[in-house]
């Protein structure tokens, strides 16, 4: 097995294998530990919350009102809408397949930050994403759209709410992708970034036909995510430095 090494200020550590690259970075000294309890606390209240708005949908806002936009996307994609609508089968697979792949890289990712994260950028990015999205949410509602076709299909997703909600801007579902895409790209996981850039454009598609979102929702999301990873990445460069992290 081939050695590798970790660089640390001045000093090359070698390590042979992934768990004893997890032990030096996670197990070494008082502080290492103290991370990773922390990024394992985050993620595993972060991963119950998820799981449990996933089923109940418990988190976000389900009132409509009366004024709506004009959604040029939405217009022409009516028979797509149409069809998927009166197909039961056909929007299910959709439901389901769309959100395997958002809890697929949800789940790698957690399990990578869990185990080899080196900064609290990622933490400070899910929480000024969600924490501003909830902001808006609460100031501006939107009416439900037009042909509305979010059900409950026979099969959960650990991250998903299938519940009808009306958390409309900006779009969770594409900005969370499009925060794997950066972070996969920037880790050098070329592979699972261009599955998140897969699952960009594929959750655009079933989130227009199936009236999940409003076109600006879904646009909102990607420039928030990717606006506010890029804020993030500078401002916890300064609480890295105080933590203790080494990146």
């Amino acid at each position: 097995m081939s050695n590798r090494h970790l660089l640390t200020g001045t000093k090359v550590f070698t390590y042979s294998d992934w768990k004893e690259k997890f032990r030096y970075q996670n197990l070494s000294h008082t502080t290492s530990k103290l991370l990773f309890g922390i990024r394992l606390g985050f993620v595993s209240v972060l991963a119950l919350g998820a799981c449990a708005n996933a089923i109940t949908g418990v988190a976000l806002p389900q009132e409509s009102i009366e004024t709506c936009y004009w959604d040029a996307l939405h217009e022409v994609s009516a028979p797509l809408n149409t069809y998927f609508a009166e197909n039961a089968y056909a929007r299910h697979s959709l439901l389901i397949s769309s959100s395997m792949i958002v809890d697929f890289l949800l789940l790698s990712f957690a399990v990578r930050y869990v185990m080899f994260g080196k900064s609290c950028r990622e933490l400070v990015f899910l929480v000024s994403f969600y924490g501003f999205r909830a902001v808006i949410q609460g100031l501006f509602l939107m009416k439900f759209p037009e042909g509305l076709a979010w059900d409950r299909p026979p099969f959960p997703s650990l991250t998903v709410s299938y519940a009808l909600t009306s958390d409309f801007f900006y779009s969770g579902h594409l900005g969370v992708v499009t925060f794997c895409a950066l972070e996969n790209h920037k880790a050098k996981n070329y592979l699972l970034a261009w599955v998140s850039v897969f699952s960009i454009v594929f959750e655009f598609f079933v989130m227009v036909v199936l009236r999940g979102h409003y076109t600006i929702d879904l646009i909102s999301g990607i420039v928030f995510a990717h606006y506010i990873w890029i804020v993030s990445g500078k401002f916890s460069r300064f609480l890295d430095k105080k933590i203790g992290y080494l990146e």
